[in-house]
């Protein structure tokens, strides 16, 4: 099963997929963490799909290099808990090792998690945005020295 097809067919009510999708033994990292076993990893995203109200992905063309799939997406999900409950979009990567039974051995997922979580929440929104705008007035403040 390739990557693609894999994501675009997940949802609540497919978990048992991810046991067909993962080796047993599978390792799944991202920004949250690392996460070992196949029947972790389908926890992992029983958990996130039971918090949201809905997630969909969009995906580019897999890149294909031998055992190493690169898969380009993007995630849109509607969360009460994140963003007032209004829909939004993160845009990541995630990096395979599909061995010869087609099932993967190895998932890393790259992402902004301030996009994807902390800007997402009331408080720490206000402090992200702060201490990005500080850092965008510093940059300017800079190009402007060395003109």
């Amino acid at each position: 099963m390739s990557p693609t097809y894999f994501f675009k067919n997940l949802n609540s009510n497919t978990m048992g997929s991810v046991l067909e999708f993962y080796k047993p033994d599978a390792i799944f990292v991202d920004p949250m963490g690392e996460v070992k076993g196949a029947k972790n990893i389908q926890a992992y995203y029983a958990y996130q799909y039971k918090n949201a109200e809905k997630i969909s992905w969009t995906t580019e063309p897999e890149i294909i290099q031998g055992k190493i799939h690169i898969l380009i997406w993007t995630m849109h999900l509607t969360a009460s808990s994140l963003n007032g409950g209004k829909a939004f979009d993160v845009q990541g990567m995630s990096r395979f090792i599909i061995e010869e039974d087609g099932k993967a051995s190895f998932h890393q997922d790259y992402f902004d998690v301030g996009a994807f979580v902390y800007e997402k929440v009331p408080v720490l929104k206000n402090i992200i945005f702060f201490v990005k705008d500080r850092m965008k007035k510093g940059l300017h403040e800079q190009e402007a020295a060395n003109k």
